[in-house]
């Protein structure tokens, strides 16, 4: 046989390419709420609530969130603020994606959403605890719980330039940046550059 690799080749192509149809029977979904928020010191709360949804559920694209739930946040287990259904909310979501040739585009997506927010806007303190509940009759009660975290000191950045270059050419920097991180405690850091 003169050509060994692409019979090998072929053979393969032939075998792979076959499909069997594989039947899964899944579980009733029972529907469980679902809560997003983020608090963050100087900003705006709200909370979204809705709804998980079955993976085969033909209608998933269409559910809406809900807003006939109650929703109180508990700060510091002392002050209590409920928080009220509002229909329209937009929201305006910015960010940036790959296209096809490789460059960085960014858009802009505004979206109406209902919205659960304080009749008059909560003060959000670093180092402070919050519980949030939501209790809907058609779902099982859930809450969560979350303590603002502080700012850490930096104690050293530094910017070095043109620390890589890639196969392509192209130059990149190099920031390294020593913190202060609280000992015995699990936590992550979330770091914002500004170009002056």
């Amino acid at each position: 046989m003169k050509y060994p690799t692409l019979s090998l080749c072929i053979t393969l192509s032939i075998l792979l390419s076959c499909t069997k149809p594989i039947f899964i029977s899944l579980p009733d979904h029972r529907p469980k709420l679902v809560l997003n928020a983020i608090l963050q010191p100087g900003k705006d709360f709200g909370v979204f609530v809705g709804s998980t949804v079955a993976i085969n559920d033909p209608e998933k694209e269409h559910k809406q969130l809900l807003t006939d739930a109650t929703v109180i946040l508990d700060k510091n287990n002392r002050i209590r603020y409920p928080l009220f259904a509002h229909d329209s909310v937009v929201i305006d979501t910015f960010g940036p994606f790959i296209d096809s040739m490789g460059d960085t585009i960014y858009y802009v997506d505004s979206t109406s959403w209902a919205g659960f927010f304080p009749e008059t806007p909560i003060d959000i303190t670093a180092g402070d605890s919050y519980r949030l509940s939501v209790q809907h009759p058609d779902f099982e009660a859930v809450s969560a719980e979350v303590t603002v975290p502080k700012p850490v000191n930096i104690k050293q950045a530094r910017l070095q330039r043109n620390a890589l270059v890639d196969f392509e050419g192209n130059l990149y920097h190099a920031l390294s940046i020593e913190i202060d991180d609280p000992a015995g405690e699990s936590n992550f850091y979330t770091l914002k550059l500004y170009q002056v």
